[in-house]
């Protein structure tokens, strides 16, 4: 696998475990690891990748063949669709729910924990498109 791909994959994973699965605590369950191992494994700035069997845990739990998939694409040799369309419409819904809260003068704690879920949305876009980028690279 090449570095883009394995960067790819894991910004992936990470992604997979954050909105998917849970979280960190969740994934440590289902894979039969620390939560701290998986904080280590979906770490964009370690070469750690979780194992093919705690892959499978995690998909089965969901229901979905994610990372996988993701997986035979690059093995296959074709262009991994990561879910950047997902993604952006989760942020856009997110932005959208800040406004509607400004608009409607709620408080400004509810508004700041709405904006945080925004920039918390984008970043996923964000991760995601950078790993297609270089893996198209």
């Amino acid at each position: 696998m090449t570095e883009t791909s394995q960067q790819y994959i894991k910004a992936l994973f990470r992604t997979f475990v954050l909105k998917d699965v849970g979280g960190v605590d969740a994934a440590g369950a289902l894979m039969g690891v620390s939560h701290q191992r998986v904080s280590q494994l979906i770490s964009l700035n370690t070469a750690d990748m979780p194992t093919i069997m705690q892959l499978v845990a995690l998909e089965h739990a969901v229901g979905r063949a994610v990372i996988t998939s993701a997986l035979a694409e690059v093995v296959e040799g074709k262009e991994a669709r990561g879910d950047l369309m997902r993604e952006t419409s989760e942020g856009v819904t997110a932005a959208a729910r800040t406004m509607e809260a400004v608009v409607k003068g709620e408080r400004p704690d509810e508004i700041a924990a709405l904006a945080v879920k925004t920039i918390q949305e984008m970043e996923d876009v964000r991760s995601i498109a950078a790993a297609k980028a270089a893996n198209a690279a």
